[in-house]
């Protein structure tokens, strides 16, 4: 391949490198490989959750891209803030610091790395950085200002090797002996979800009695927004002390015909609109409002503009909540779950028979029941899926979801040509719905295509704000075929935050703690799954994946057994829920 026909691309790029390795490793090899593997994990995890992508380690050194300057700049202010505060406590020689250099650069593309003067001049900022802070370039500093809470330094003009010209750049440092955030007390548990509040709206009316329609609001409003399952919803007290200790939190605000949607931490308004309309209405208005504001949280925060879509297929606000209550039944990923989904399913369809997305839902809940073993009989689950999908598809042959779901039945009935010829169709016909890409990710991962399956996958998220964790599943499952172990398990925890009995998120994360040689952490996970599941075996574990029959297994399978969990005899097992 030549150099033109390499691709290039427009990236943030992040270089970092221990100081003084040498040193360190010399004084106490041991202990300072141990404190740097823990240095490196927190920098994947914060990289990961910032949106971040790690694509190389070079021993003490990481190169990682973000997509946005912000983040990026973030997330390296962030881990010089954590390792000081780790810092605080030990000897002078015996601290690990690292340096970080941030570029905004023009990067070549290949072989999922990049490379090039953009990389180059990352490296550079690196190594001009003080030990313990962060380097950036003049590009990535006019992009960020005013955008953080980091100041940093302007540190003139300089010139660096093999880097034609100088260049204007800017440092920051923690302080040097930072205090230990606040503990939170008193608050909710902070889960991935992102926390809503209600709190008391402000009448700007000058008649005291329209008091009761601001407190009416408040009272609805919290009612409705409890059964979206994107988010969770905290009380007025809570949600002051998490405004005040910049934890994420939304607010509604009215003035009696305006009302807002603000997010505490930034003050910043996510959704505004005025209504006209007189006292006479007030119930009328009261649920204009009200249902307004739950359609925005609903596309900003759960399922995005699909959520419009299935309001106006339900065509009856019955059929739309049942629907709702068993998306997030379904959404508990166990045999009770689904049982409810499938009921609830079937109730929005009575409720509504031209509801789409209900019967495409009710196939899925039976393609479940086929694999897990959950129905009497396998194939009479597996034929009640393939009659709803058939019967949407004759309607609207080219429905996205309903193809999607399609190529899952097929995958599970082991015919992956087949599931792959379906999810291109659906791919082709619906490139917006995130059910389709995230079918393609697992179809491509079951032939043995994780980059292509995590591209998918990553697509997937980036359109489906909710992120749900099977969405989540099918990139850890790549990023682990693919070996990227640090990248995988800033994803399985944040499905674990969710779903903290996922018996396939512990496996994968037991897989990835083997990878890293974290034998340790692998056997704690794997006693915590036989206490919560005495009976669980690895046949078992293996009946319960999206296709056995996959390459990778085996090997999977032998590394579990490693960690602990007995093997079983599979002509004996049962397939078992994925999440007790």
């Amino acid at each position: 391949m030549s150099t033109n026909d390499l691709k290039r691309k427009l990236t943030t790029v992040f270089y970092a490198d221990v100081v003084d390795y040498s040193r360190l490793t010399g004084d106490d090899e041991v202990g300072t490989h141990r404190e740097v593997m823990n240095t490196l994990d927190l920098v994947a995890d914060t990289v990961g959750a910032r949106f971040g992508t790690v694509l190389r380690y070079a021993g003490d050194a990481v190169l990682a891209e973000f997509p946005s300057v912000v983040d990026c700049v973030q997330a390296a202010c962030h881990i010089q803030n954590e390792l000081a505060l780790r810092n605080h406590s030990l000897a002078p020689l015996s601290r690990v610091l690292i340096r970080i250099g941030i570029n905004l650069g023009e990067v070549l593309q290949d072989r999922g790395e990049i490379f090039g003067d953009g990389v180059n001049l990352a490296a550079r900022l690196e190594a001009f950085a003080e030990p313990g802070g962060v380097c950036i370039s003049s590009l990535v500093h006019d992009q960020i200002e005013g955008k953080t809470e980091y100041a940093f330094t302007d540190a003139g003009e300089q010139s660096f090797k093999n880097i034609s010209r100088a260049l204007r750049v800017y440092r920051w440092h923690p302080e040097s002996r930072p205090e230990a955030p606040p503990e939170i007390v008193d608050l909710p548990s902070v889960t991935d979800k992102p926390l809503v509040a209600v709190l008391p709206f402000d009448s700007m009316s000058s008649d005291p009695d329209t008091r009761f329609l601001a407190d009416g609001l408040c009272e609805d409003l919290t009612t409705a927004l409890s059964k979206i399952d994107a988010f969770a919803v905290v009380s007025r007290t809570a949600a002051f002390e998490f405004r005040e200790r910049g934890l994420g939190a939304a607010q509604a605000r009215s003035e009696l015909g305006a009302s807002y949607l603000i997010e505490l931490a930034s003050g910043s308004h996510l959704w505004a609109e005025k209504f006209d309309g007189s006292i006479d209405d007030i119930f009328d208005f009261q649920d204009d409002i009200s249902n307004r504001i739950v359609i925005a949280l609903e596309v900003h925060l759960s399922d995005g503009e699909q959520v419009l879509a299935w309001r106006r297929e339900a065509g009856d606000n019955r059929a739309y909540e049942q629907f709702l209550a068993a998306r997030a039944a379904y959404k508990g990923y166990s045999r009770s779950g689904n049982a409810r989904a499938r009921r609830g399913s079937e109730q929005a369809l009575a409720s509504s028979p031209q509801f789409i997305s209900a019967a495409v839902l009710l196939a899925r809940t039976h393609i479940e029941d086929a694999r897990f073993g959950w129905s009497p009989e396998r194939a009479d689950s597996e034929k009640k899926a393939r009659d709803g999908i058939d019967a949407v598809l004759a309607v609207h042959c080219d429905h996205g979801p309903a193809l999607a779901e399609l190529a899952h039945l097929l995958i599970v009935q082991g015919n992956l040509q087949a599931a792959h010829e379906a999810a291109t169709r659906g791919v082709n016909a619906d490139p917006a719905c995130a059910d389709v890409q995230i079918v393609m990710a697992f179809v491509l991962f079951c032939l043995g295509q994780a980059h292509e399956s995590l591209r998918y996958s990553r697509e997937a998220l980036k359109l489906n704000p909710g992120a749900p964790e099977f969405y989540m599943s099918a990139t850890a499952e790549a990023l682990v075929a693919l070996a990227q172990y640090h990248e995988a398990r800033v994803v399985l925890h944040k499905i674990l935050a969710r779903q903290p009995n996922w018996t396939s998120a512990q496996a994968l994360l037991i897989i990835c703690h083997m990878g890293l040689d974290q034998q340790n952490e692998a056997r704690e996970i794997a006693e915590k799954i036989l206490a919560r599941n005495p009976r669980f075996t690895v046949s078992r574990w293996r009946q319960s994946i999206l296709y056995p029959q996959r390459a990778d297994v085996p090997q999977f399978a032998n590394i579990l057994v490693k960690a602990g969990l007995p093997a079983g005899q599979s002509a004996l097992d049962i397939p078992v829920t994925v999440a007790s």
